[in-house]
């Protein structure tokens, strides 16, 4: 949410530098906003799957579909973005899980072990 008001606010005021007139979206139109509105649909999948599927898988496709939508086209690597994710959502369920001894959904993945 922050970095899609923060692009629109950047847009606005690039306007103003130019000289044209800043419409509400900027000078992208609703073109920029696909964005945010993207972001808004990954959080909301996010929340939809966490409990059924577990926070590993979820977290995973989460990180992995927002740094697609965000990463400039001409920089996004699929396999470093993937392998990121995976590290990441292990990372921060083992911190969760063994170091601050709170539990979080394990989903599909219930039952294996060193879970």
């Amino acid at each position: 949410l922050y970095a899609g008001v923060k692009y629109l606010i950047n847009a606005r005021r690039q306007d103003a530098e130019e000289g044209r007139t800043a419409s509400f979206l900027g000078s992208t139109g609703f073109r920029g906003a696909i964005p945010v509105v993207l972001t808004f649909v990954i959080i909301l999948l996010y929340a939809i799957a966490f409990e059924p599927v577990g926070f590993i898988i979820s977290s995973i496709l989460c990180m992995f579909c927002q740094m697609w939508v965000l990463t400039p086209k001409s920089k996004f690597r699929p396999l470093r973005s993937a392998a990121i994710s995976v590290v990441v959502a292990i990372v921060v369920y083992i911190a969760f899980k063994k170091g601050l001894d709170l539990s979080l959904p394990e989903g599909v993945l219930e039952g294996l072990p060193h879970l």
